[in-house]
Parts: C-alpha cells; sequence; structure tokens
C-alpha cells in the first residue's frame, strides 16, 4: 500500500529517526529524574500521611467518647469541634498524603507535549521534500498516483507517525513514574492533586492524563498538516521548518506573556493551553472570548484544523519552480576552462549566494543578535556593597607581593576586629550616660562599616596565603590581583548561539546546489572542481572567523569593566584557577583561551562542511557536530568529563583552564579528525563523477 511505503519512506529518513531517538532519550532521561525527586516528595507525603492517619484515629476515638458522654451543652460543643477536626484532617489526607504522588507531577511534566511538536514539524517537513529535492517530484506529479491518492498517502503517514510520536512518549513518562510506585488511586478527582485544587473538571486522575494525551495527539496532528502543506508549497529544508516551526513558536511566546488583560487570546486560546495541564488548572474547561464551553470543543477545534489542513495539503497544487543552473545564477560559466568569475570572482559570489537564502542568513542573523546581545547582558559584575569593598581591598593591596599583602591584610583584619570589639564596650558607655549620641552614632557607623569589611578580609586572608605557598613552590613573586572579573570570564561555557552560527554558515555553501539539483553538474565541471572546493573551504573558516571576532569583541566590551585588563602582565598562578601556568602571564593565558576557540570554531567550520560534501541532506551535516557539542555539554553538567573527545569544552577553552598546557595534546584528536574528513571530502568531490566537455 502506499500508506506504507510513504510511511516506510519517513522512517528512512536519517535526520527525524536521529531527531526521534534523541528525542525519546531526553523525554525518558528526564522523566525517570522527575519521577525520583517525585518518590522523595512522596516518602515525605506517607510519613506525613501516617500522622494525619493516627490524629484522626484519635479524633474519631474522642468523637466516640464524646457521643456517649453527650450530657450538656459543654459535650454536644465539644463533640462538633472533634467532628470539625476529624473533617479537617480527613481533607489534610486526600490532598497531601502520598496517595496521589505522583499524579501531580505527571500532569504537569510536558516534555512530551514539546518533543512531540518538534517531530510534528520535522515529519512534515520531509513529507513532500524528499522527491522535491531528487527531483522527481515533477515525474512523481505527473502520474495518477502522483496526485491525491500520493499527497492523501503523505500526509497521512506524517501525522500518523507524529501521533505515533505523542503517544509512545507519554507511555515512556508514565511508565518512568509507574516503575517508582508512585500512581496510585487514579480513580481519585482531579482536585486531589495539590496542583489542580481550583479545577472544577469532573474527571478522575487517570482520566485526565488520558484526555490530556488524546489532546496533544490531535494537535501534533495539526501542526503536522501545517508542516505537509508547507512542505508541499516551499522549496527548501529549512525554509520549510522554519515556516512550519513559526506558528507553535509564536504561540508559545504568546503563552508565556503574563499579563491578564490578553489572558482569554493569550493562554485561552492556544495550543500550549491546550497541550499542557493549564486549563485543569483554571474554574472553567475552554474559554473563547470571555465565554466558557465545555471540554470538548477543544476536540472539536483540533479535528476541524486537522481535516481543514488535511485538505489544503491534498488538494493544493505542488509547487512547479524548477531548480537548476539558472536558479542559481552562476557568476561564470561552466563550460569555459578559466574560472574566473564575471563581475565578481568565485569568492565574493559565496556571499552573495548567501545574502540570496534568508533560510540560512535569517536563523544565522538570530543566533548572532541573541548571542551578542546576552554576552553584553551579562557582561559586568554586579556591584553590590560586598563586592565594591573586596574589589578595593584588592586594588588596594595590588602591586605588592603576597607576603607583603598577607602582613597588611593581617593588619587590616586587626583593626576591623577591633572596631567591632568596640561596639559591645560603647553600648554599656551610652546606658551609663558616659558617651553622647553623637559618639555612640559614630561608634556604631564604624561598627557596621567594620562588620561589612570582616567577611571580605577574611577572603583575603585565605587567598593571600595560597599566594604566599604557591610562591613558595614557584620561586616566584605572585600579586593579589581583583579575580571576580577574571573568575566570571574564565567560568564561561560555550556560546551555543555562535556556534550554531558557524556550523549554519559552514552548510551554505552547498545548500543551493542540493536543493537546486545541480550538485552533480558542478562536480563533473571543471570549475566545479578543485578551485571551487578550496574556495568553499576558504569561506567557511572565514565565516567562523568572523563569528568568532563579532563575539569576542562583544565579550571583551562586556567584561572591560571588571578590571581583567589592568593585571594582564601579572603571573598567572596569582590567580588559583590559573595555577597550572605557573609564571605565565594573565594575558598569555587569555590569549590561549581565545586561540583555542577560534581553532575549536574552525575545526567544527570544516567538519560540517566537509559532512555537507559528503551528505544530502542538510541536517545529516548539522546534526553530527551539533549533536556532538551538545551531548559533551550535558555530560560535563553531570561530572562526566572526557576531554579529548569533548568539543564543549574546547569551544569554550575550559579545557585549557582546567588542564592548563597539556589540553593542546588533547585537541589531537579533533584535528587528526577534521583533517581526515576535510581530505575524505576532498577527494570525493574532486575525483568522482563523469566531467562534463
Amino acid at each position: 500500500m502506499l500508506f506504507f511505503s510513504e510511511l516506510k519512506k519517513i522512517i528512512k529518513n536519517k535526520a527525524l529517526v536521529g531527531l526521534t531517538l534523541v528525542l525519546l532519550a531526553a523525554v525518558a532521561v528526564s522523566g525517570a529524574r522527575t519521577a525520583a525527586s517525585a518518590e522523595y516528595r512522596c516518602a515525605d507525603a506517607r510519613e506525613l500521611s501516617e500522622a494525619y492517619e493516627l490524629f484522626v484515629n484519635e479524633t474519631e476515638s474522642a468523637a466516640k467518647t464524646a457521643m456517649r458522654m453527650a450530657r450538656g451543652e459543654y459535650a454536644v460543643s465539644y463533640y462538633t469541634e472533634v467532628i470539625e477536626r476529624y473533617r479537617a484532617a480527613g481533607e489534610r489526607i486526600v490532598f497531601d498524603g502520598g496517595d496521589i504522588s505522583g499524579w501531580d507531577e505527571l500532569l504537569c511534566f510536558d516534555l512530551p507535549f514539546y518533543a512531540a511538536l518538534i517531530i510534528a514539524v520535522m515529519a512534515g517537513a520531509v513529507s513532500f521534500f524528499e522527491d522535491t529535492r531528487k527531483g522527481t517530484s515533477q515525474i512523481i506529479i505527473a502520474t495518477r498516483n502522483g496526485r491525491r491518492t500520493l499527497a492523501v498517502s503523505r500526509v497521512l503517514s506524517a501525522v500518523v507517525f507524529s501521533v505515533l510520536f505523542c503517544v509512545l512518549s507519554g507511555l515512556i513518562v508514565l511508565a518512568c513514574f509507574g516503575a517508582m510506585g508512585l500512581l496510585h488511586n487514579g480513580s481519585f478527582v482531579l482536585q486531589s492533586a495539590p496542583s489542580f485544587l481550583q479545577s472544577a473538571e469532573d474527571l478522575s486522575l487517570a482520566r485526565t492524563f488520558v484526555l490530556l494525551t488524546l489532546r496533544r495527539c490531535l494537535i501534533c496532528a495539526a501542526v503536522c498538516a501545517i508542516a505537509c502543506l508547507v512542505s508541499k508549497l516551499l522549496r527548501g529544508y529549512i525554509a520549510i521548518i522554519l515556516v512550519s516551526a513559526a506558528f507553535p513558536v509564536l504561540q508559545f511566546v504568546l503563552f508565556s506573556v503574563r499579563y491578564s488583560a490578553v489572558d482569554v487570546f493569550v493562554k485561552n486560546a492556544n495550543i500550549f493551553a491546550f497541550g499542557t495541564a493549564y486549563l485543569f488548572k483554571r474554574f472553567y474547561c475552554v474559554r473563547f472570548f470571555g465565554k466558557a464551553y465545555p471540554e470538548d470543543l477543544v476536540l472539536i477545534f483540533a479535528i476541524a484544523a486537522i481535516v481543514v489542513f488535511f485538505a489544503l495539503s491534498v488538494l493544493l497544487p505542488e509547487q512547479r519552480r524548477q531548480g537548476g543552473v539558472r536558479r542559481i545564477k552562476l557568476p561564470f560559466d561552466l563550460s569555459r576552462t578559466s574560472s574566473k568569475a564575471r563581475p565578481h570572482g568565485l569568492f565574493s559570489w559565496e556571499f552573495v549566494k548567501l545574502l540570496r537564502t534568508p533560510e540560512i542568513i535569517l536563523p544565522v542573523c538570530l543566533c548572532l543578535i541573541i548571542g551578542i546581545a546576552g554576552v553584553i547582558r551579562s557582561g559586568p559584575v554586579k556591584a553590590n556593597t560586598g563586592e565594591t569593598v573586596y574589589r578595593a581591598y584588592c586594588e588596594e593591596f595590588s602591586g605588592m607581593s603576597a607576603g607583603a599583602a598577607y602582613d597588611a591584610i593581617l593588619e587590616e583584619e586587626m583593626r576591623v576586629e577591633a572596631g567591632i570589639g568596640q561596639m559591645e564596650a560603647a553600648e554599656s558607655m551610652f546606658i551609663a550616660g558616659k558617651i553622647t549620641v553623637e559618639e555612640y552614632e559614630k561608634i556604631t557607623k564604624e561598627f557596621i562599616d567594620c562588620y561589612i569589611k570582616q567577611g571580605q578580609i577574611l577572603t583575603l586572608k585565605a587567598r593571600a596565603k595560597n599566594l604566599v605557598d604557591t610562591s613558595a613552590e614557584l620561586g616566584c613573586d605572585l600579586e593579589l590581583v581583583y579575580d571576580t572579573g577574571y573568575n566570571k570570564f574564565l567560568s564561561k561555557d560555550v556560546n551555543f548561539p555562535a556556534f550554531l552560527a558557524v556550523i549554519l554558515l559552514a552548510c551554505a555553501c552547498f545548500y543551493k546546489e542540493r536543493e537546486g539539483g545541480v550538485f552533480p553538474v558542478f562536480r563533473a565541471s571543471r570549475n566545479g572542481r578543485k578551485r571551487l572546493f578550496l574556495t568553499r573551504a576558504l569561506f567557511a573558516v572565514v565565516c567562523a572567523v568572523v563569528v568568532f571576532a563579532l563575539f569576542t569583541a562583544a565579550e571583551l566590551y562586556a567584561v572591560s569593566g571588571n578590571g581583567i585588563f589592568d593585571y594582564l602582565r601579572v603571573p598567572a598562578a596569582s590567580l588559583e584557577r590559573l595555577k597550572a601556568f605557573g609564571t605565565q602571564t594573565i594575558g598569555s593565558v587569555i590569549l590561549q583561551v581565545y586561540a583555542m576557540r577560534l581553532i575549536s570554531a574552525v575545526c567544527a567550520a570544516l567538519i560540517t562542511f566537509s559532512l555537507s560534501v559528503c551528505f544530502d541532506s542538510i541536517f545529516l551535516a548539522l546534526a553530527p557536530v551539533c549533536g556532538w557539542a551538545l551531548i559533551s555539554f550535558a555530560l560535563r553538567r553531570f561530572g562526566m568529563v572526557f576531554l579529548p573527545a569533548d568539543l564543549s569544552a574546547f569551544l569554550s577553552g575550559g579545557a585549557l583552564i582546567s588542564e592548563g598546557a597539556s589540553a593542546w595534546l588533547m585537541m589531537l584528536p579533533l584535528l587528526i579528525i577534521t583533517g581526515i574528513l576535510a581530505v575524505y571530502s576532498y577527494k570525493k568531490y574532486t575525483y568522482s563523477g563523469r566531467r562534463i566537455s
């Protein structure tokens, strides 16, 4: 059947399958961690529940005693009070007890829904795109099966795939919570869960989960149908993804708005309100234009959206714009031996081609804007009172040797302690009338000043003692410098917006040729081989350097007020984090950090560029490098560090800071991988295919 054939084609898409496995793993890991944390809370709730149960038993016994002794007004009032306490205790058992622990966290766990939306967009994007990319689309739409029947099968297979992922991710999370033994008494009413006390839904906890999963499946099906429609009308993988994801992203931004004036339009008429547990927490089921409607209306609207977009995806004609060399607008004639371009050269042509590719340049600009704005915004150190005092002390003692600074700090510590100690005597003297109010206020101000300085002095004392010991080990004089700005600078992790911009630009070279179907023509022509490959490799390197330079300039501007440029000639061991660099200057270490970042960025660009030569899909070129950085970053967050294979540590310079000069040797695997892939892609691009004379 066509349906199973199309479903099999979707499953064979490597980019979609890889993304599916990654998201399922993320859902499983996050679900297991959430269930584990819920299990700890459940244990506490069980202890509390046992205490409540004991209290209820005692209350019930007291109530029976009061009934037997009901001989007057006092006994009746006592009985009434005990019964009220009993009812209050019983309600606490329902809401705070361990019987419903886990359902609250399960219903509020939204990661499966977000992952399902991503898969819905991707599945819809590949539905019509594969034939467009391979050039067989024009042949298929000329046949009977290539019109309506095949279109129905394609949209249906994409929708089914996204729905299956939504159900599977929900079952994985349900299994995680069930394995922890958390899901008891699913027949309890929804209001039993703490997060849903205000709900007016007459549903059980288990029915709520089933209904929420059904909502999510219908919403994902509608989003997938929209993506199928976009895939049929547009050319270009990235363009399809961007347009298809624009609606969910806009809805998510609106859903995050916290203004009550737009509550009806922003939250209640929003797919994220329907797909999350948000509406179950409210007094009403669904609300449009200020009026409440029953729950079934959500399902009706979702089904109607699926039908409408499904019909449009099938009935609208497929775009018939042809690819080819003319659409790429070459600056030279492929039949000529000389590759000199007119009116601009090959290198400048790559930049012109990039400007003509909005699906690449727009995400790159977005990464640059977000990344640079984030760097500048998080730049200066927050100068609170304690930090201001600490910096003033560092600047006062800077320029001294470690020993001299330590002695000066000890003297300052004695003065501060004396200032704190005189406060108690001043209080006694003031009560006895031996000092005036003005004198007492002066002593009080000195006490507050010394009290603020005390903590900073202790920190400086520990630092100075460490510098003295390190100076003895290295046999050189170290200085006490203001280290807060340096610590903030040296602790920066990989800047993912910069990294994404680099690898997107590295994929841009062959993007249009892949989509236009003229990639084999370039490889077979004289102009499309050695010189064109080397020019494009240089373009990828230049783009990486430019992005790196922009982010470096933004970072240096942001940290310029932290005093890190005042001590560049001071020995690096003056900073505890740079002890491994010994007598090297702080400035030389910073240069090495930036050099490692630049080399790593260039390696990432060349690896992505080489993969874009070898793979047909742009996502197959992006996924390995981006996944490598993300996985290494996640592993370091969990405390698992494998520096020779840690791309994120090299991209941030953290490997050099933690390992010292030996980190340069650890970069050899990265350099070797880059070289092997570059040589392999060069051989494949320049020596395969038949020449066209």
